[in-house]
């Protein structure tokens, strides 16, 4: 069937670019809730580790470590840059909840995670582990969305959250009325 083919299509291209979006990513958007409830928008350079997490080292000086110090649960929003977007309404964008578990030193994965952030950003890790203030933070999806454009919007699903679920019409309809939308 056609509809069949341009949907698979769409999901084909759709998993192409989340992969090449992924591939250019250096740092994400960060919002956390503050003690007073309110939310806190914020940004660290990142990298992913082996199991898909987003990996952050972050200063206790900094608002947001102390935000998921008290509360890990928080959002990730990684964003086509303006300059390459066509359409400003429409840039895309790959938005995550995510659980934070901070890694301390002496958990096997710090060196390794030091080591990929070192690899990746330069000597400036080397200082950062020297002071006793930053923290190895793991961000691990547990659900999203990717947005390609208009029309194109996916859910994320499956255990690694690998599995792409284009959102239509009738899926905004049962979320608008109070289902689950999938």
């Amino acid at each position: 069937m056609k509809g069949d083919t341009e949907k698979q299509q769409l999901l084909d291209q759709a998993r192409a670019l989340l992969a090449s979006h992924l591939a250019q990513v250096n740092s994400l958007m960060l919002a956390t809730l503050c003690a007073d409830g309110l939310p806190l928008a914020s940004y660290a350079p990142c990298i992913r580790d082996a199991d898909g997490a987003f990996c952050v080292f972050i200063s206790d000086l900094s608002e947001h470590t102390r935000n998921l110090g008290r509360t890990p649960k928080a959002s990730i929003l990684l964003i086509e840059d303006e300059r390459d977007a066509r359409e400003p309404f429409a840039r895309r964008r790959l938005t995550l909840r995510v659980d934070a578990e901070f890694v301390p030193p002496e958990d096997d994965r710090w060196v390794e995670l030091a080591n990929n952030f070192q690899r990746k950003f330069g000597k400036i890790i080397e200082l950062f582990q020297e002071f006793s203030d930053f923290r190895l933070v793991r961000l691990v999806p547990s659900a999203g969305s990717f947005v390609i454009g208009f029309g194109q919007a996916f859910d994320l699903a499956g255990e690694r959250l690998d599995d792409l679920v284009h959102i239509d019409a009738d899926m905004v309809k049962r979320r608008i009325s109070g289902g689950t939308g999938t």
